[in-house]
């Protein structure tokens, strides 16, 4: 409290009635009307009625280092000097018996007598946190930049990890799944895989991975893998205890599921093809760029000649059809991949064979649609017999060694047998095949479509042997605990451990499982019946 201020309550309260009181009561009300202040000269001039005139008051800033931005003499506003200095109200209100005579004083002294003096400071002050605000703000575009491509706003570093909450997983083929600490796995000499899952609650996430190989010490070892995990983290409902066994099994069989089992497949689909979707490495990256130019330049070619500007419709559809399926199957391999796993464990191979079989027929009548448009005379139309004699043969052979391929290259992958680089490499290849053979089995090249195509299908089964024959490697799963309590990471890593049968004696059982080749072979196996007296 200002010393007047502290010498007019004690005046007041002895001398309630005094003439005193009125004069400090009209001073400090019109003391702002009567306050002069010289910007030009940086001085202020406080000019009260009951007191006269004060000296004035140098505001000269004091010597600054160039270089450093200039403070005034008097920084705090009026608004800023209330907020700091008490009012004489405040405390004259903090003293309960006072006459009611201080009724005036109170009044008058509701106004600081800082708020009464204008402050011109003699240089413009800069916050330190306005540079920051403003480099804030700078950043703001490239923040939402990221958040277009990766899904959230990328972050200087990456969010704090937890050791505690980490757990280390030994998974080897034909063995029990054991759970190690983390310096156990360490101490491992086989692959390190960062299991990581959409919306973790714990935080963990693929850029956690230099983090985790920190902690593990693969960085002598090699870079450290990535996988990813599809989780529901709704919460389940309990499972209903009344139902029927009896009741579910007809509903399965009745004829409104019948019809709407297409709408429930396609669901599956697609929601196991978005699980499976994982963000490219650069070495796919550059991969694909490396090994699907040719066949690109190729198919351009090719369908220019086939179709040309006279047929403009045919022509476009040709190199864009083309032109994704270079893109997907160029940077999308561990997806695809990936895709291909979920189809085979959720459904079984003949599922598998069978969705393979209608994307590669699909994929090749709309070809050859579109260049038998272009060239009717020439091309033969995807309704003839004679299309029909080549799609079969390549599709029954195709698709077979195709899935092979497929499983075998994914089982090496889950032995621990190659890396992920390696897998994509691999997969380059393949793709390669059959991506070069399109546009000459759309412009009706059968003799090079041929020789593209049995060379694809001992690449596949030279992969299938390896599969069956390589050794399994211990890999080091390293993941966080709500992920590792998942009902979907104890589905993929059973505690018994998983037993990868080899990918031919699959593929083969599969095959005369499949009820249309039963069918076929039914005189075979009953004459081999009766061969073994009764037994099969």
């Amino acid at each position: 409290m200002k010393p007047s201020g502290l010498i007019a309550v004690i005046l007041s309260a002895s001398i309630p009635s005094s003439s005193f009181a009125q004069a400090v009561s009209a001073s400090r009300a019109g003391a702002a009307a009567q306050s002069s202040v010289s910007g030009a000269a940086g001085t202020i001039s406080v000019v009260p009625s009951a007191f006269g005139s004060l000296t004035p008051l140098p505001l000269s800033a004091p010597s600054m280092t160039p270089g450093l931005t200039p403070a005034p003499g008097i920084t705090p506003t009026a608004l800023a000097a209330a907020q700091a200095a008490p009012s004489a109200a405040q405390v004259v209100g903090a003293i309960p018996a006072l006459p009611a005579a201080l009724a005036p004083v109170r009044a008058a002294a509701a106004q600081p007598l800082l708020s009464q003096v204008q402050v011109v400071p003699a240089a413009t002050f800069v916050a330190p946190s306005a540079a920051k605000d403003e480099a804030a703000a700078s950043k703001t575009w490239t923040e939402k930049l990221a958040a277009m491509f990766d899904g959230a706003k990328k972050s200087a570093e990456a969010p704090a990890l937890d050791p505690s909450n980490l757990k280390a997983f030994v998974v080897r083929h034909g063995q029990p799944m054991t759970e190690i600490s983390l310096e156990e796995a360490a101490a491992r000499k086989g692959q390190v895989r960062l299991l990581t899952a959409k919306n973790d609650p714990s935080g963990l996430s693929e850029k956690n991975a230099a983090q985790v190989g920190s902690l593990l010490g693969v960085a002598a070892k090699g870079k450290i893998e990535q996988e990813k995990l599809a989780v529901d983290w709704a919460p389940k409902a309990a499972p209903a205890a009344t139902a029927a066994p009896a009741a579910e099994a007809k509903a399965k069989t009745s004829l409104a599921s019948k019809l709407l089992w297409p709408f429930r497949e396609a669901k599956f689909l697609g929601k196991l093809f978005k699980d499976s979707l994982v963000k490219p490495l650069p070495s796919e990256i550059f991969g694909g760029l490396a090994t699907k130019t040719f066949p690109l330049v190729t198919s351009i070619g090719v369908y220019w000649a086939a179709a040309g500007l006279a047929h403009p419709v045919a022509l476009v559809g040709l190199i864009t059809l083309s032109v994704v399926q270079q893109v997907f199957h160029g940077f999308f391999l561990k997806s695809w991949n990936n895709f291909q796993e979920g189809l085979v464990k959720a459904r079984g191979f003949n599922y598998q064979m069978f969705f393979n079989l209608a994307y590669m027929q699909g994929a090749g009548t709309i070809y050859r649609f579109l260049t038998w448009t272009a060239n009717p005379a020439s091309v033969t139309p995807p309704w003839s017999v004679g299309y029909w004699k080549d799609m079969a043969l390549m599709s029954v052979i195709g698709t077979f060694f195709g899935v092979l391929g497929y499983n075998a290259l994914n089982a090496l992958y889950a032995k621990g047998s190659i890396k992920r680089w390696q897998h994509s490499g691999i997969q380059q290849v393949r793709d390669l095949c059959f991506l070069l053979a399109a546009p000459f089995f759309a412009s009706g090249s059968m003799t090079l479509f041929w020789a593209i195509f049995l060379f694809q299908q001992s690449l596949d089964l030279g992969i299938a042997l390896w599969a069956g024959w390589a050794k399994s490697r211990e890999i080091v799963f390293v993941t966080s605990a709500p992920v590792a309590a998942s009902a979907e990471f104890k589905a993929k890593y059973p505690e018994a451990g998983v037993a990868i049968e080899p990918p031919l004696r699959q593929a083969v059982k599969a095959v005369f499982d499949n009820p249309l080749v039963r069918v076929m072979t039914w005189p075979a196996r009953a004459l081999w019946k009766l061969v073994r007296g009764g037994k099969k």
